[in-house]
């Protein structure tokens, strides 16, 4: 499976592939991550891993507004967003979409990414939030903005009918 995450900050995208990645590990399966071009990209199975190729992505982490990024998705495919991103119409595409609603929360703007991890964890039943929440302490620490960012992504975490 491969999950791609695009953002408009590279520092951004550096540390949720590196999260992601780190989760997926701690969740027993073979991990290839790396950054390229600014796209964040994490290739996992239970086998081993032997290809970069990220030609067909399974799932998207949208940190910005660039919904065309989802052109090229295969049937079935999934894409994360923060609700505070406004998205052009998702109905062009094949994906099966979801946002995290985020208003009325003390969610900082650069905690939605932690947010959109934590809606992975719920639609993705390959990830426990144990491995993610382990991926979190032990490359950001114990600070509690980042574990309550994931919990709120978790928590509300919508599918947005295409209409």
């Amino acid at each position: 499976m491969i999950i791609d995450i695009h953002g408009a900050d590279y520092g951004i995208v550096k540390m949720a592939t590196r999260l992601l990645a780190e989760a997926f590990f701690e969740s027993g399966f073979d991990v290839v991550s790396f950054v390229k071009k600014g796209v964040g990209h994490v290739i996992f199975d239970k086998n081993a891993v032997n290809s970069k190729d990220v030609s067909s992505c399974d799932g998207f982490v949208l940190l910005n507004n660039d919904a065309e990024v989802l052109k090229n998705a295969k049937e079935g495919a999934f894409a994360v967003y923060l609700d505070r991103i406004k998205m052009p119409s998702l109905k062009k595409y094949k994906t099966k979409n979801y946002h995290i609603v985020s208003e009325g929360s003390e969610l900082k703007d650069e905690d939605g990414f932690m947010a959109c991890l934590g809606g992975l964890v719920k639609i993705l039943d390959k990830l426990s939030m144990k491995s993610m929440k382990t991926s979190f302490e032990n490359t950001l620490g114990r600070e509690k903005r980042f574990f309550d960012a994931l919990e709120l992504g978790y928590t509300n975490i919508k599918m947005v009918r295409n209409k």
